[in-house]
């Protein structure tokens, strides 16, 4: 499954473990498993989950930091650093630099999930800063979607890249994600838009064993701090990084998918030489700043190439699930092995986030594909 293979130089909380068994694959590590159960109280949709790692199977929970973090210093609270904010975001800066080279391998392939966002342009400049000084970074494309296309170009025209290394996805209207289908797995109780797929035409499924992943995804660490959010399980003393495994989306099951589906999955944000930095910022400097907050604002300033002003990009997804897919859907719902045993009627398409949507996406993702007959 490659876990360890970035695990001496990223933090990585996308990790099942079941007694001395790994993976980032809830399905992996369930066929390994004599007993396997079923926690039924999944199948009431008020339930709140009494800690942060517990999966669907009783035997099978999510890896705790100290399991992983090979620097356990940064488990540990972190005293905020003496530097000024201006000194703080050059040393942030090379951090993300640090991080990034330590994870590439110019000999791979890498594809570059990026948006119109603060996240996605600090880590394209950063890699073409390294370009521009002449490191060799391999074959690389950059892909954006609907609806932060116009904003992508324009980070992607003042970087100087190519136009053969980026492109928007161009998807049919209706079905756009190419979601709400059996065969891709959404890695736990997950809402089953996680399957969303914007690079097939780029990257076929075929060949995505031949590509590493980029993504931003840590990056909002910031936001989460200048937010006064709390978060909902504690899992380290560092308030930073407790807040990134907490409040990113889900447990860890997206990152756990992609890492499943690609050769390796690289968040330069998770990079141990950059949260030795980041969570060591004082929370006074991490409030609101436009689109974005004080902090990735000026991180972006950094760069040379006028990135900073772009207007941030919208998520404002679209999915338009077709009729016929919605029909589809259902009828792979009702005819499975879940559904036969539990007998859960849902309404998945009421709330694209909620229950229901969950229950589909492992149901006949997770579920059916662990009881297959």
């Amino acid at each position: 499954m490659g876990i360890k293979s970035n695990r001496d130089n990223a933090f990585q909380r996308h990790i099942f473990v079941a007694g001395e068994l790994f993976s980032y694959d809830i399905i992996d590590i369930a066929k390994k498993l004599d007993r396997l159960t079923f926690d039924e109280r999944f199948l009431d949709r008020n339930f709140k989950m009494p800690n942060g790692r517990i999966t669907p199977f009783r035997e099978i929970k999510w890896v705790m930091p100290h399991q992983v973090c090979s620097y356990p210093e940064l488990l540990k609270a972190q005293i905020p650093t003496t530097d000024s904010f201006d000194d703080f975001l050059v040393s942030l800066k090379y951090g993300l630099r640090t991080s990034i080279l330590n994870l590439w391998n110019p000999a791979d392939k890498h594809l570059v999930f990026h948006s119109a966002g603060f996240d996605s342009r600090i880590i394209s400049a950063m890699l073409a800063e390294l370009r521009d000084e002449g490191m060799n970074l391999g074959e690389i494309h950059f892909r954006c979607h609907q609806p932060e296309c116009e904003g992508f170009f324009e980070i992607m025209k003042r970087e100087k890249w190519k136009k053969n290394q980026y492109s928007c996805y161009c998807g049919s209207i209706r079905d756009y994600y190419n979601i709400g289908v059996p065969n891709i797995s959404v890695n736990g109780f997950v809402n089953y838009n996680q399957q969303m797929n914007f690079w097939w035409d780029i990257v076929p499924k075929a060949e995505e064993k031949n590509w590493n992943i980029i993504i931003g995804l840590n990056g909002e660490m910031f936001k989460y701090i200048g937010g006064f959010k709390k978060p909902n399980f504690i899992y380290c003393d560092n308030w930073g990084l407790n807040m990134l495994i907490d409040m990113t989306p889900g447990y860890g099951e997206w990152e756990g998918q992609w890492a499943t589906r690609f050769k390796n999955l690289i968040m330069p944000f998770a990079g141990y030489e950059y949260l030795k930095v980041a969570t060591k910022v004082k929370h006074e400097w991490c409030g609101k700043n436009k689109e974005t907050d004080n902090v990735r604002f000026g991180l972006s300033k950094l760069f040379s190439y006028n990135i900073s002003e772009i207007p941030h990009g919208k998520h404002d997804y679209s999915w338009n699930i077709s009729e016929d897919r919605k029909t589809d859907m259902m009828n792979l719902y009702y005819t499975g092995n879940f559904f036969k045993k539990y007998k859960k009627k849902i309404d998945p398409f009421s709330n694209l986030y909620g229950w229901d949507a969950k229950m589909w996406g492992f149901g006949v993702t997770v579920y059916d594909a662990i009881y297959s007959d």
